[in-house]
């Protein structure tokens, strides 16, 4: 009976957390189906996935690599669903953390300085970059307009003006999956991801 209670008070104590609101990016949330995400999308996923991690164990703080490695997932699909060639898993986790910990960085102080003028200009910043920045793991191609990447690597003309909304204006939303192209780009990636786990 002294068991059943103590697992009962751990379960208890882990579906009691609390959803916390970043100073930054504000409530925890997921990522829109319909967009390719910003900056701010993805640190708002990667915060609710951090949460949900902590409320189904026992661990303080779960580490970056067992958060991100969800968030990437998500992210990559999306773009997959857009039809737009993808760098590699590995290359988008070492795009994430840098962020991660600039971000981490910014707040370490925040709970003394938080009414400081100067750091709440930061902390907007922050914010403001975050919330117009595209979250861009295209596969090179940088100018959509003028595309002279390899086939594997370029940016089907049917998408170009897409990610250049998404990128700039980020207007238009993602249409229909073309099933076919995301299991070329899904197949592509995969075999992408395998050649990186065999050099290491």
């Amino acid at each position: 009976m002294a068991e059943i209670y103590a697992v009962n008070k751990v379960k208890s104590k882990r579906t009691t957390r609390k959803l916390v609101i970043d100073p930054v990016f504000g409530a925890p949330s997921v990522m829109s189906p319909s967009v390719l995400p910003t900056y701010s999308d993805v640190m708002k996923t990667y915060l609710l996935r951090k949460h949900e991690l902590k409320s189904v164990s026992d661990i303080k703080e779960p580490s970056f690599t067992a958060v991100a490695n969800s968030v990437i997932s998500q992210i990559e699909n999306l773009w997959q669903k857009s039809s737009i060639p993808i760098i590699s898993h590995q290359k988008v986790m070492e795009k994430l953390k840098p962020y991660n910990d600039k971000h981490r960085s910014l707040l370490r102080p925040y709970k003394g300085r938080q009414h400081n003028a100067k750091y709440k200009g930061k902390v907007e910043d922050f914010r403001a970059h975050s919330l117009l920045q595209l979250f861009d793991i295209a596969a090179l191609c940088l100018d959509t307009a003028n595309c002279t990447c390899k086939k594997e690597r370029s940016v089907p003309a049917a998408e170009r003006n897409f990610l250049e909304d998404q990128r700039h204006g980020r207007t238009m939303m993602i249409g229909g999956v073309d099933v076919k192209m995301t299991q070329r780009l899904q197949q592509r990636n995969n075999r992408k991801n395998m050649e990186l786990k065999e050099r290491a």
